[in-house]
């Protein structure tokens, strides 16, 4: 289960389970801020990416 961030100067992959980022490029003082939003949403992005998968 993964997650696609694009926009700015961000262009990612992170894992939705570990949150760690897997590919790509984010900015180091913006890496905080993308996983701390990542961990709010983390079930609804997991639930998301399920129905993706069917």
């Amino acid at each position: 289960m993964h997650v696609h961030l694009v926009g700015g100067e961000v262009n990612a992959k992170f894992d939705l389970a570990t949150l760690s980022l897997v590919a790509g490029i984010v900015p180091a003082g913006v890496l905080a801020e993308v996983t701390a939003w990542l961990h709010i949403h983390q079930v609804d992005l997991i639930e998301e990416w399920k129905t993706w998968q069917r």
